[in-house]
């Protein structure tokens, strides 16, 4: 194992610490730093995978049901579980880090794969901000068999980095063989139910309206992104977590609240300024946690006096 550590500094980013993510992904795609995790077979307990134990962390993929359902379905998850202080990804990593890529391809008799995301949490570092998971995490993957008759064997190539003061890349490999026949629950049940509890839910159903306006181009203070939410239930200390074009990046936002603390205007520095005024009419992500609840929605991006407004209906 070769640990690398990443210079994380005020943004945009320097030479350095461009060429340290580059070689986080080729490490992490040659094997090289980790080496390549043999597969876990897919005998384990019948409803989970044996775990990958590392330095850092265990991995193993866990089912809902010992068998597939009547259409073939089948509810999997990736369970992560972290040594202290060590942090696993989100699908976006902010700042820094390495995103996890899922690969599906070696699965057998799979007809079609999603996979969902819990809401992360923020962590700063030097300046830098990062989208992670701490302690554990299960990410729900929803299976669909091709031939609801034949057994699926579920097969995971992972690529993704933990951090902690270095960050580590690695690359390994699950399995999980489900056969056909009448489902019975497990263990992983309750744990998959508790994560797919945590996955934001389409804004739209929450009754929460997202809008993202930029500045004025050019002038004072511009840089500073407004994201403007109502919600039918107050907001206690909501944080937002955008996915925008390659190479940009957000601050931590500023939240002001109204006096019955339904509209918040959450305005955050964002970069290089040529993309930020190239978001207008764009498409961007917005993902937005406030304690116990989290949504997300997809927005078209508006410039400095128009009106936001959501692309698809938020749901």
């Amino acid at each position: 194992m070769i640990p690398i550590s990443c210079p994380t500094r005020r943004r945009p980013r320097s030479p350095a610490a461009r060429f340290c993510a580059a070689l986080l992904v080729f490490l992490a795609a040659a094997g090289a730093a980790a080496g390549i995790g043999c597969p876990a077979s897919a005998d384990g307990e019948g409803w989970a995978s044996p775990w990958i134990e590392k330095e850092q962390l265990a991995l193993r993929l866990v089912a809902d049901s010992t068998r597939l359902g009547p259409d073939g379905g089948a509810r999997l998850g990736l369970q992560v579980r972290l040594q202290p202080g060590w942090t696993f990804y989100w699908r976006h990593p902010g700042d820094n880090g390495l995103a996890p890529l899922l690969d599906w391809s070696g699965s057998e008799n799979l007809g079609g794969v999603a996979v969902d995301w819990p809401a992360p949490h923020r962590k700063e570092v030097l300046g830098a901000q990062n989208y992670v998971y701490t302690e554990e995490v299960v990410l729900p993957v929803r299976l669909t068999a091709g031939d609801a008759d034949a057994p699926l064997l579920a097969d995971l190539r992972l690529d993704y980095g933990v951090c902690k003061e270095v960050c580590v890349p690695y690359s390994d490999h699950l399995a999980l063989l489900l056969q056909p026949g009448t489902a019975d629950p497990t263990p992983g049940a309750e744990l998959l139910d508790w994560y797919a509890g945590l996955v934001p839910e389409p804004a739209g159903r929450q009754d929460v309206r997202l809008a993202a306006r930029l500045p004025p181009a050019g002038a004072a203070g511009d840089g500073l992104l407004a994201v403007v939410a109502e919600a039918a239930t107050p907001f206690t200390a909501p944080d937002l977590f955008l996915e925008g074009p390659e190479g940009m990046w957000f601050g931590v936002p500023e939240v002001s609240l109204s006096d019955d603390r339904r509209h918040a205007v959450m305005r955050l520095r964002a970069g290089p300024e040529e993309m930020l005024q190239a978001l207008a009419g764009r498409d961007l992500r917005i993902t937005l946690v406030d304690t116990d609840r989290a949504v997300e929605d997809r927005v078209i991006v508006t410039a400095a006096g128009d009106n936001g407004h959501r692309q698809g209906g938020g749901d």
